[in-house]
């Protein structure tokens, strides 16, 4: 192929922040299509995306050149000394030659964030003299340090510059850049470049200063200057180019451009071939010195002797043969750590894990693939049994497929730091680094940031945007889809540009961010391997690379992962030893616990690890678990794809569906799961039994059939009837075998996660049926910042029979805690407003020297700087100061009266006058009388309390507004209000509502009618309603705030994260009971099903007559229910006849059906 002699060498990808608007795969399918042999990445000040584009150019075979337009400080990158308008930096492009430059280049874009950032991340000469070498020069654009000074007609400082970059670079590799954009100043640039280059002897190139694609992405980059600098397109004043020509040109263009200048299209071609660098990604690893003891040969000794040593203890009882088995698989796995050189990496995560144990960190019994290893196990990096489940090490390391292990351990989230933080004092703080991420503009976010440029209402967003699903795979195009976007964005010609510029911009990259547990552990320097930034919130030290990329370049990645349901297990087992005396090791929990598995037969999981979900919940109800392995099976199948098994799972567990095992010689491998190819491992074990594959061979099938990578499956297939031919299968059998596994390879599940999942699932699990105060008050806890969290689990400590105590500041502590059997008591660091800091205040204040009794005495006794005004606010809504004197009304209107006293009480304390609360009768009675009266007001109405109630803790404590209507919402509102009620109906299934109207929102529709969209709360969450002009003009009059009403309608699932519903009929639940109420339905246990019950519950349905059938559930203990309809006899929906039934037989055994 004849390459165009030109190369472009000055380029802006999306990853220059808010200006460059061109992606990676896109510049360099640009150069290729415009037959250019090589092309650059010069990204502002910044490297974030050179293995990105490394890689890309390689695999389109272009000729990558890795630079970057560094920021040059004008003096020194350490002064931040600067007038206004001084000038603080200058334009410089540099590209790497050589090994070397590319290693400068890194080590420069780190320090321009750690030592230059001001504004921009700079360097200067100084650096640029330690870390020139192996680097090539341009002067850049018009900002360049040389031609700003030609503009400005300083010819002596333009070409005093021009000599230091040749002392620094090498008269070589230092080149003019010429530019020609249409702009005024370019020309005198041109101009007086042209002679300066003839005058000193001094090479030139042609550039373009590329900042988008095509000439028509101008307006898309303008719009996104304007999110960088907050500004909006209507802007007079807006920073903005004053051309349109930054884009990515052909050589033809060039040609035009600069054609006459001699040399300057052809030194392009002159510098591209100078610059090779091969990053040689993925060949290389560096990794730290691994901790090992002296009198260890090297890091594969050590960790054998580790490993047998723990052989022993995790197997005390072993008899010979087992341990010759158990040895037999540890050698082995020993030596292909040895083959593959990862026994050090082995050690670095045992040395941490050990190092957090011995910090009293909780540690996750293992994650992923690793949890196959018996070396693992034995060296206590994971605390699941591999033969124990029949878990395969060549899962996690393959023999015959080298890669690197990749080994991610989860720790209590509070305690994540404190482990890295022993990472980087054990190998050093220049060692050890967080991973970097690369925010994209979504759809939405692409959509919504267009708006803010336009100056598009952000009402008419929200509008829109409602309509578009969230998720990392919704893209603009899928949108149009829905008639109401379409509709709107064929409509206006703003709407038109709004759609066109978002979808220029979709998919760019917005910001750099951090790895939410990917840590970086060199064994030396970072910046020598990844360059780093600095994030400007925390100052952390952070690559520039993202962690693809930095494994790419060979380091060594760790993920250090927070789990809540870590600090669950711990906060309850720490409450457990305090109320009980017990200390518990989940470790040595019995498997086969009756309570636990009955909890999960139940389907009572709420707050259970991974088994929460309402669609989980009905599985295990039907399921009847009664095994470990039936949890692991459950935890492996619940997920799109596999789900589809789960009832032929349960089928064949109770014997109700015939299992096929497809051939004898796979029973023993298929048998657990009843002759369901569940995991991955069994895919790998079928093809070892009837293909005669290795197991590492048939990781590798796994993969190839998970990847559906149909050349590599067809050789394999002929492969595996071969070796089924080999092991005298029927050739017919192996070819189905063989496609069976295909199937189910593409959505089987690595055994070794789900199982060592499921142990902490079974943990949970096991202190909910065993200690339900402790581990409900220990997940309350966990989730005191989540309100919709917090609720769920206090409805389901309700369903328990535990009562949630309101918040008391006499007694209740940050933290939520069982008090006694049946009661917890609310955490106040689940109160809004109300910090960690002035909480622990009031309480080290109340341990040391007793309750407070008044308002006035907590005002005094405590530091009124932290617990200010707002703090007291929101103590005496939640009703934590309920218990003080007076009632909430009263105390809110004397804060301020409060505060005074207070201030009055510290200040006499602090000059020597006499303490109103030092203690004993006769000043407890100077207190009293020294206290001023509260206000004399009006208590709250029980709606204000419940509303402040709500502001201040996210739900309500004394009550509900639906109080007095729950039969009504129990009865007939067929969707509840919560994310697994939205799951379980369909999009576009018709369903009943109904709650209290927290809000409402008026507007005209395109018909000049008068709608509205409505928030409704129930017992679980709220939920947006639409209310078309054609129900509201039926409805409006008793559409007001705290209304309560039911809304039968259309669920619209368009956004999956925030279902909306479409009102077709609304009802005032004062009208509910008499016009929904059909039937009354009780439910009887065979157990209780005495005569004399019997005719008991006969005379009071009798003596109650009305229009409504009498429906009689009976449970037999084998869970089956049956209905029985009460012949003739006709009931009342009373309240009072309700009330009756429930003295007889249970609240929860009574409710009213509805008929819509």
């Amino acid at each position: 192929m004849s390459f165009k002699p030109f190369v472009h060498l000055h380029n802006h990808t999306d990853c220059s922040f808010l200006d460059g608007a061109i992606k990676i795969r896109d510049l360099v399918a640009a150069a290729a299509e415009f037959g250019m042999p090589a092309v650059a990445i010069t990204d502002h000040g910044s490297v974030f995306g050179l293995v990105d584009f490394f890689k890309e150019a390689t695999k389109k075979g272009v000729k990558p050149i890795l630079g970057y337009e560094a920021y040059m400080a004008v003096d020194s990158r350490f002064n931040r000394n600067y007038s206004k308008d001084a000038r603080k930096y200058n334009h410089l492009i540099l590209l790497a030659r050589n090994e070397e430059g590319y290693r400068n280049l890194i080590k420069l874009a780190s320090f321009a964030y750690m030592e230059g950032f001001y504004s921009r991340p700079r360097i200067d000469k100084e650096l640029l003299r330690k870390h020139g070498h192996g680097l090539i020069g341009m002067s850049s654009c018009i900002q360049g340090e040389i031609p700003y000074a030609l503009i400005k007609g300083d010819d002596a400082a333009a070409r005093t510059a021009l000599k230091e970059y040749q002392e620094i670079f090498g008269v070589d590799h230092f080149y003019l850049e010429l530019q020609d954009h249409g702009i005024d100043k370019e020309k005198i640039a041109n101009e007086r470049l042209l002679r300066l280059a003839k005058e000193e002897g001094v090479g030139l190139v042609a550039t373009n200063d590329c900042h988008y694609l095509r000439q028509e992405d101008y307006e898309a980059h303008e719009a996104l200057l304007c999110l960088q600098t907050q500004t909006t397109l209507n802007d007079e004043k807006r920073m903005r180019f004053s051309t349109d020509q930054i884009f990515f040109k052909s050589y033809d263009q060039m040609k035009q451009l600069f054609g006459h200048i001699p040399g300057a299209l052809e030194n392009s071609v002159k510098i591209a071939e100078a610059c090779n660098v091969n990053l040689e990604l993925g060949k290389k690893y560096f990794w730290p010195n691994a901790p090992k003891e002296e009198g260890f040969a090297d890091d594969d000794d050590y960790l054998a002797h580790l490993s047998r040593t723990g052989l022993k203890k995790r197997y005390p009882e072993a008899e010979s043969e087992q341990i010759k088995t158990l040895s037999k698989r540890l050698e082995f796995e020993l030596e292909v750590m040895r083959k593959m050189k990862v026994s050090g990496y082995m050690l670095i995560v045992w040395d941490f894990i050990r190092a957090a144990r011995n910090m009293g960190i909780f540690v996750g019994p293992g994650r992923g693939s690793c949890v196959g290893s018996l070396v693992s196990y034995c060296i206590h990096i994971t605390n699941v049994d591999p033969l124990k489940h029949a878990l395969l090490f060549e899962r996690f390391l393959n023999p015959e497929r080298v890669s690197m292990p990749d080994i991610d351990v989860d720790f209590t989230d509070r305690d994540r730091n404190r482990v890295i933080q022993y990472v980087i004092e054990r190998y050093g703080k220049d060692c050890v680094c967080q991973i970097g991420t690369l925010g994209s503009m979504n759809a939405k976010g692409a959509l919504r940031d267009v708006a803010r440029v336009l100056s598009i209402p952000l009402n008419e967003v929200n509008d829109l945007l409602k309509f578009i699903p969230t998720g990392p795979n919704v893209k603009l195009n899928d949108a149009l889809s829905i008639p109401e976007l379409k509709s709107a964005f064929s409509g206006s010609v703003l709407y038109k540009k709004w759609w066109k510029i978002a979808k220029t911009l979709e998919g760019i990259k917005r910001q750099p961010g951090v790895h939410a547990a990917g840590v970086i552990i060199a064994p030396n320097n970072v910046m020598n391997y990844s360059p780093l930034y600095t994030q400007k919130e925390t100052d952390m030290l952070v690559t520039q690379y993202d962690k693809d990329d930095v494994e790419a370049v060979g380091l060594l990645k760790m993920d250090f992962l927070g789990l809540r349901n870590l600090a669950v297990l711990e906060d309850a087992l720490k409450q457990v030893r305090l109320n009980h005396g017990r200390t518990i090791d989940l470790d040595t929990l019995p498997l086969d616990d009756r309570r636990t598995y009955e909890l999960f037969s139940k389907g009572e999981t709420v707050g259970v690890f991974q088994f929460e979900s309402s669609g989980m919940q009905e599985y295990l109800r039907k399921l009847m678990p009664n095994t470990m392995e039936d949890i692991i099976a459950m935890n492996a199948l619940y997920r799109p794809g596999p789900m589809e098994n789960i009832p032929s799972y349960i089928h064949r567990k109770h014997g109700k569906e015939t299992i096929n095992y497809y051939h004898p010689s796979l029973e023993t491998v298929l048998k657990e799961t009843y002759g369901i190819i569940v995991y991955q491992e069994q895919v790998m074990q079928i093809a070892q039994i009837v293909g005669g594959f290795s197991l590492g061979k048939a990781d590798i099938l796994r993969r190839a059939m998970g990847k559906k990578k149909k050349e590599e499956m067809d050789k394999m297939k002929e492969e595996f009837v071969a070796g089924a031919r080999a092991h005298r299968f029927p050739e017919k059998l192996a070819g189905e075998i063989y496609d069976l596994l295909a199937k189910f390879a593409e959505y089987g599940f690595n055994k070794s996660h789900a199982a060592a999942y499921s142990y902490i699932a079974y943990q949970t699990a096991w202190l909910k049926a065993n200690f339900p105060e402790e581990f409900m008050s220990a997940n309350m806890t966990s989730e005191l910042n989540d309100t919709d969290r917090v609720v769920i689990l206090m409805n389901e400590c309700k369903r328990m029979g535990i009562h949630v105590m309101p918040p008391d500041i006499n007694i209740s502590g940050i933290q939520f805690k069982a008090v006694e059997k049946g009661r917890i008591m609310f955490g106040l660091g689940a109160i809004k407003n109300v910090g960690v800091g002035a909480l622990e205040m009031i309480l080290a204040e109340r341990d040391k020297n007793g309750p407070f009794r008044s308002l006035f005495e907590l005002c005094g006794r405590v530091d009124l700087k932290s617990v200010n005004k707002r703090v007291l606010e929101a103590l005496i809504c939640s009703g934590a100061l309920d218990k003080l004197l007076g009632n909430r009304s009263q105390l809110f209107a004397g804060i301020e009266r409060a505060m005074e006293f207070g201030v009055a009480a510290q200040r006499d304390r602090e000059t020597g006058q006499t303490s109103l609360f030092g203690g004993g009768g006769g000043e407890e009675a100077a207190i009293q009388a020294e206290e001023p009266a509260l206000p004399d007001v009006e208590p709250w109405l029980y709606s204000d309390v419940l509303k402040k109630e709500k502001e201040t803790l996210g739900f309500y404590v004394s009550g509900h507004p639906l109080r007095d209507f729950e039969d009504e919402i129990y009865g007939f509102a067929t969707l509840r209000m919560n994310s697994e009620s939205f799951k379980l109906h369909a999009a576009g299934a018709k369903v009943v509502a109904g709650g209290v109207l927290l809000s409402i929102r008026r507007l005209m529709d395109k018909k000049n009618k008068q709608m509205a969209f409505i928030q409704l709360e129930d017992f679980d969450g709220n939920l947006e309603i639409v209310v078309f002009s054609s129900v509201f003009e039926q409805v409006s009059a008793y559409l007001q705030e705290d209304a309560i009403i039911f809304v039968s309608g259309m669920l619209d699932k368009s956004n999956e994260t925030k279902p909306k519903l479409i009102a077709e009929r609304i009802l005032p639940a004062l009208e509910a009971r008499e016009k929904l109420t059909k039937s009354v339905h009780v439910r009887l246990l065979t157990d209780g099903l005495e005569e004399e019950r019997l005719k008991s519950l006969h005379a009071l349905a009798s003596a109650h007559p009305g229009p409504c059938s009498f429906l009689i559930h009976v449970l037999s203990s084998q869970a089956q229910e049956f209905v029985i309809r009460a012949g003739q006899l006709k009931v009342c929906h009373s309240k009072e006849f309700l009330i009756r039934l429930r003295d007889v037989i249970g609240h929860e055994n009574v409710w009213l059906g509805r008929d819509y």
